[in-house]
């Protein structure tokens, strides 16, 4: 968006096209959103005396608030990517208006591209109902369930993360105990080549400070690991 000087002759401009659209019955609070923006971001209301935004928007030039305004603002912003929509799902004739209400609605979604597909869907929905109607309560239940559906979504992709990590983290785990396991016969090889009998693991257990138990708790732990 081009820089635009903060003047009254820039201000008013834009001040008497919100007037002049306010009133009309297609598509209005998208005309009023882009004008408010520009407003905001270049801070024409500065022109007037008003040093934020908050001060321009409690002043009497507006018939709208704060709240509002940046309500019509937002929806502006996602207007251009909503799906047009036919007038009773036919091809032709004036298209369907998307009421700064339904939008509100689909602001609620965070990316652009979630305003894109969900509004694709509820005009898929309308074309083959033609005679359910665009409203908020029906934006309002297409947004919350589709919010519903994502979070389930990344619920089960956070689960199944975590699943991954414990598999990964518990065959890590194993081979360390495998290789610890690999580690003692190797050290004590020849002390295993002389056990012919019970006797003999009992004299190479003291002999070797407990290493008939040590091999028999890393095969447990190996046993557990495998089991689980």
């Amino acid at each position: 968006m081009a820089i635009i000087k903060a003047t009254k002759t820039e201000l008013h401009k834009r001040e008497s096209e919100i007037a002049e659209v306010e009133g009309r019955m297609y598509e209005d609070h998208y005309y009023i959103g882009i004008r408010l923006a520009e407003i905001k971001q270049h801070r024409l209301y500065e022109a007037e005396g008003f040093k934020t935004w908050d001060a321009y928007c409690k002043s009497e030039r507006l018939s709208v608030r704060k709240t509002q305004a940046n309500e019509l603002i937002r929806t502006s912003e996602i207007r251009p990517v909503l799906d047009e929509i036919p007038s009773n799902g036919k091809t032709t004739g004036a298209p369907v208006v998307w009421s700064h209400r339904t939008v509100c609605e689909l602001a609620k979604l965070d990316e652009k591209s979630d305003v894109k597909r969900v509004s694709k869907k509820i005009a898929t929905k309308l074309k083959k109902e033609p005679d359910t109607k665009l409203t908020p309560k029906l934006v309002k239940q297409v947004v919350e369930e589709d919010i519903g559906i994502t979070r389930k979504k990344a619920e089960k992709s956070e689960r199944n993360r975590r699943e991954k990590e414990g598999r990964v983290e518990k065959e890590s785990q194993l081979v360390n105990r495998l290789k610890e396991f690999l580690s003692i016969s190797g050290r004590y090889r020849k002390t295993f080549e002389a056990v012919t009998d019970v006797n003999d693991w009992e004299d190479a257990d003291r002999e070797s400070r407990g290493i008939a138990k040590r091999l028999a708790d890393e095969l447990e732990t190996i046993a557990s690991f495998l089991r689980s």
